[in-house]
């Protein structure tokens, strides 16, 4: 099983690695994104969780899918030395889907 503080973690240092990379401020991006500098300070650094339509706001922001941004974290074998599996992941994007379907 995924630990949430993990996850949460991870995702939050690749929000703020593909923020940085775009080359907006904390500032700047989360006014784009529309939440507040704190907030999006706790995500990025302190690995605080988030809602569905957080994530669907920061991941429109950024220009990509929600889908790529959870996958990332497969690509990151120094989270913990274990990144997800396959079928952890798919798991993940399914139940972010499904969330986000009761926001249309």
């Amino acid at each position: 099983m995924v630990d949430k503080t993990l996850f949460f973690t991870a995702i939050g240092e690749e929000i703020k690695r593909l923020r940085e990379k775009k080359r907006y401020t904390r500032e700047e991006f989360s006014e784009i994104a529309d939440i507040s500098p704190k907030f999006l300070y706790e995500i990025e650094v302190q690995g605080k969780g988030f809602s569905s339509y957080t994530l669907f706001r920061i991941t429109r922001a950024l220009h990509i899918s929600f889908e790529d941004l959870v996958l990332c974290l497969n690509k990151d074998a120094d989270l913990t030395n274990k990144a997800l599996s396959n079928e952890q992941a798919e798991i993940v994007i399914e139940t972010i889907v499904s969330a986000l379907h009761f926001l249309y």
